[in-house]
């Protein structure tokens, strides 16, 4: 728990590494990340780690053309389509072997629905890497690259972490070197933001700095009357620029704020172990 305004000792003050991190992942975009980032992992590795975008590099320019033969094809875990009442169309694996330059090459290339095992196949190279191919008309990896769309949720999770390591650091910051004061509710004004239903207030809290200079500083809150708590209604702000400046109560984060950030490397740990080898 953080003592009061009174016990709080003088900046600067000395952090744990415990504590430190405590403050750096608290905060609601931090942890909103944390979690979208653990729930869209496993559609991650499931579908964008196995999509197809290396169309680009086939362009005319830069493929040339050798017959081949499909060695062997298997069912992949993958289908393309369907439904709750119907399945999808099953995606294949088709080994094939050509030769290019003199030399003989294999790849896989992937089909949904199509399986030639022991068929002549059209197989484009890159001209530069004999060796980077794919047969005619199928791709790489097993998904089409639409399935790629799913990474907007990681992408959007990680947006959500940067930007709330960003506020942690200031906490951090304003915890090591910020300065307490007393400050009174000035002016309070509801915003079009809601959380859990309530609105969010932007309140706008009023000090004297410790040079006697006033200064002001706004805060955003669901629960206005929140402020009333000495622990919210004081400020630690920064000596050198009073405008920023953050609650008393925002320096207590609680221990479980370590709870998303544990989930997301365990889960991603377990795809990478179970689903990226697909």
């Amino acid at each position: 728990m953080l003592p009061s305004a009174e016990r709080l000792p003088a900046p600067p003050r000395e952090t744990s590494a415990v504590f430190a991190w405590r403050l750096l992942l608290s905060g609601a975009l931090s942890q909103a990340g944390w979690g979208l980032l653990a729930g869209s992992s496993f559609f991650f590795w499931t579908f964008v780690w196995h999509a197809d975008l290396s169309g680009w590099r086939f362009r005319s320019a830069a493929v040339a053309t050798a017959s081949g033969s499909v060695l062997s094809c298997r069912e992949t875990a993958y289908s393309v389509g369907g439904s709750d009442d119907e399945s999808g169309v099953r995606v294949y694996e088709n080994t094939y072997r050509y030769q290019a330059g003199g030399a003989t090459f294999a790849g896989r290339s992937y089909a949904t629905g199509l399986c030639l095992t022991g068929s002549p196949v059209t197989v484009e190279y890159l001209a530069a890497t004999p060796a980077y191919s794919r047969i005619q008309g199928m791709r790489r990896h097993e998904m089409p690259p639409a399935t790629s769309l799913v990474g907007i949720l990681p992408l959007g999770a990680i947006v959500l972490i940067v930007a709330g390591r960003r506020k942690g650091r200031l906490r951090l910051r304003l915890y090591r070197d910020g300065v307490a004061a007393a400050t009174r509710i000035a002016d309070s004004q509801p915003t079009n933001a809601s959380v859990n239903e309530r609105v969010v207030w932007r309140v706008t809290l009023e000090f004297t700095t410790r040079g006697g200079t006033p200064a002001r500083t706004n805060v955003r809150t669901n629960d206005p009357g929140s402020l009333r708590d000495e622990s919210r209604r004081t400020v630690l702000y920064d000596p050198w620029e009073p405008a920023t400046a953050l609650p008393l109560g925002d320096f207590a984060p609680p221990r479980a704020v370590f709870l998303l950030p544990l989930l997301t490397v365990a889960v991603n740990a377990v795809c990478v172990a179970v689903l990226r080898p697909w």
